[in-house]
């Protein structure tokens, strides 16, 4: 009898663990249209360092950030970035600077920027989120220093994008073409 009731106790975990919903867990990128292309480099034009851009904690983990009020956030646990959300702002700026200005001709951090004397632009990103009010939303600031570490210009940035419907992919487009906003301000600052 013992041993009737361990296996109907054992069959009824089985299936109480089988029942658990599978959640699918989603990855995304960033994309542009800028990425693939190629491009060729000018002698003659300075080198423009970005570092890694800069992110607030919340943006640091792997999981989308959603804000749920005016004054909470939350990140999900199953609509995650697949790569870094640092690197890829990086090398979407990089290459939205390079098609869309002639001034500079913009790197990452490599060894031969740090050999010479040349400009950095720094990046920070306060916010890169959707919302409640059906936006996308991207804050932050940026900072341009010259090769002894002086700031030649410094702005603040705020841009709001609406999502064309609900959901992560859309949330993610919107986060797109909202950073394709922000290379077009900072191309048009930076172009003499």
């Amino acid at each position: 009898m013992k041993t009737l009731l361990m296996t109907a106790l054992a069959l009824l975990m089985l299936t109480a663990c089988s029942s658990k919903p599978n959640i699918a867990q989603n990855t995304y990128l960033l994309t542009s249209d800028s990425l693939g292309r190629t491009y060729t480099f000018q002698n003659k034009v300075p080198i423009l360092v970005i570092p890694n851009v800069a992110v607030s904690d919340i943006l640091s983990g792997s999981g989308i950030v959603y804000q749920i009020s005016n004054t909470e956030t939350v990140a999900a646990n199953n609509n995650r970035w697949a790569e870094g959300l640092s690197e890829q702002l990086t090398r979407l700026i990089i290459s939205g600077l390079r098609e869309k200005q002639t001034r500079y001709w913009p790197v990452g951090t490599s060894p031969i920027s740090s050999t010479s004397p040349v400009q950095t632009l720094w990046v920070k990103m306060a916010q890169f989120n959707g919302s409640y009010t059906g936006d996308a939303m991207l804050a932050g600031e940026w900072m341009l220093f010259d090769d002894s570490g002086n700031i030649l210009l410094s702005e603040t940035f705020q841009i709001s994008e609406p999502l064309k419907q609900e959901g992560y992919p859309a949330l993610v487009d919107a986060l797109s073409v909202a950073l394709d906003n922000l290379t077009t301000q900072l191309a048009s600052t930076l172009n003499p």
